[in-house]
């Protein structure tokens, strides 16, 4: 039985946002009164745990930037002791145990709360805090690190709600979610963007297992475990294949309740200052990452992206475009839509001793996107040097999964494994910095010549490929009216 959900344009829960809470949907730079939105990545510093404007991100304001390799990461791990700290503090501050009893009347429960922070239960970027009820039923509060990586305040908790919603889409198809619960009580916004006065959480169902290693194969020499895992892994995305969507997007509930694939959630792609304040949703491939470039291209026109290296970057997001346009995989018309995991990279799936699936978590940014991206290789079964390179040859894991998928009936999947390279070169493109071997990567995705240049050779090419181009002209008129200023 297959399930469809609908999409809305703008939904009113992203265009009725006020004014003091879309400032939090972006840093603002923490040099001082400054209320410049800081750079986005470059600006976050873990030395200091600041985020910082171009300005004061120079060495005149900014020493982290001056300090050796050694004293810089010993800074890196104060500060994040710190961070883990404050979140610990902020934590006990919480009435967890009242908040999760309210789900399940007559039941009362007990918090495990650390006292230190090394005992605190990590993943990449979460914290876990285990929750026993009396009956022995067992969840975990999941509570963001509150580390200068992450998102503004408003931000995390639209982050968190598509989350959740997503697990309750998948729920209905596939008994490897977790249900999820939102506290009844939210947590206090801050009324600035310098901060956050408590972390966004919310309760998860406890499931037994261990996290498989990123890449699912490193360091695991039980052939028969993998072949588990693997066999599991196809039978998910089969059971994933019976829920799609008429757009992309990602997963929202309206006010009046419904589920909808609405705009695209995302920090990349996010433009805190003017409505639409997310890109999306969109009816097909083409028209996604059309919308996605376009948005980095008229960031970086006006100053607010790769501040460090306009021009270099601008040049990229042209030639990726122009690969899109090209394409003759990405058509205009409306696509079915699956649901995209955001970090497929291993630690998502939990397994017994045997390699047996016992659960998928961690469906933060998930998406909704077209089949053959959805059901294209995860990065759990990529040797992680080969994305590095410009090789986009399959793996023998790849290969071993496009059998199971076979053995399955579902040859249309296998399929979605052979050209799914492209995909990731697109993601790891698409709004990142300008990086020559990824691009290299992307030509061969995309069926292009590589072009076998280095960065000033390449960056000669693109200038004279996109002369004309009116923005490229207004980029290195602002870079150099900067540098006479």
């Amino acid at each position: 039985m297959s399930t469809r959900v609908t999409s809305v344009r703008n939904s009113p829960s992203f265009k009725a946002t006020p004014s003091h809470i879309l400032k939090m949907l972006y840093w603002q730079c923490q040099y001082n009164d400054c209320t410049n939105p800081s750079v986005p990545d470059n600006g976050d510093c873990g030395a200091c745990g600041k985020h910082l404007c171009k300005q004061h991100l120079t060495d005149e304001f900014h020493p982290c930037r001056s300090l050796e390799e050694e004293k810089f990461w010993e800074a890196v791990n104060a500060t994040s002791k710190n961070e883990l700290q404050a979140t610990l503090e902020a934590v006990r501050k919480l009435n967890m145990i009242d908040l999760a009893s309210q789900h399940r009347p007559g039941h009362t429960c007990i918090a495990t709360i650390p006292n230190d922070i090394d005992d605190f239960l990590r993943g990449g970027i979460n914290l876990h805090i285990p929750i026993t009820f009396d009956d022995g039923v067992k969840w975990l509060a999941r509570i963001p690190q509150q580390n200068f990586k992450a998102p503004p305040y408003h931000l995390g908790q639209m982050i968190t709600e598509s989350a959740i919603v997503t697990m309750d889409v998948l729920k209905g198809a596939c008994a490897l979610i977790p249900s999820a619960y939102v506290p009844l009580v939210l947590p206090k916004s801050p009324c600035e963007g310098k901060g956050v006065n408590e972390p966004n959480y919310h309760f998860l169902d406890y499931l037994a297992g261990s996290p498989c290693p990123c890449p699912i194969f490193d360091g695991v020499e039980n052939q028969d475990m993998i072949s588990n895992t693997l066999r599991d892994l196809a039978k998910f995305y089969v059971n994933l294949s019976s829920v799609s969507f008429p757009s992309f997007g990602s997963l929202i509930k309206t006010p009046t309740g419904e589920t909808v694939a609405g705009p695209l959630i995302s920090t990349t792609f996010c433009n805190p200052h003017r409505e639409p304040y997310f890109p999306g949703p969109f009816r097909s491939a083409k028209a996604r990452w059309l919308g996605c470039i376009d948005h980095v291209l008229n960031e970086i026109e006006e100053g607010k992206a790769f501040q460090m290296d306009p021009v270099r970057n601008y040049l990229a997001h042209l030639e990726i475009r122009e690969t899109v346009m090209e394409c003759e995989r990405f058509g205009d018309k409306q696509e079915e839509c699956y649901i995209k995991h955001a970090d497929d990279k291993g630690d998502q799936i939990l397994v017994d001793a045997e390699g047996n699936i016992t659960g998928i978590i961690d469906w933060d940014w998930a998406y909704t996107t077209s089949k053959a991206e959805a059901f294209a290789s995860p990065l759990a079964l990529i040797d992680p040097d080969s994305v590095f390179t410009s090789s986009n040859d399959l793996t023998a894991y790849e290969e071993r999964f496009m059998q199971e998928y076979i053995n399955l009936g579902r040859p249309d999947l296998a399929d979605c494994i052979k050209g799914g390279r492209l995909y990731l070169r697109l993601d790891f493109t698409v709004g990142k910095e300008f990086d020559e071997v990824m691009m290299e990567g992307l030509r061969d995705a995309m069926g292009r010549d590589k072009l076998g240049l280095d960065v000033e050779g390449w960056e000669q090419w693109a200038r004279d490929r996109y002369r004309d181009h009116k923005g490229l002209r207004r980029v290195i008129r602002a870079v150099r009216n900067s540098a006479q200023n």
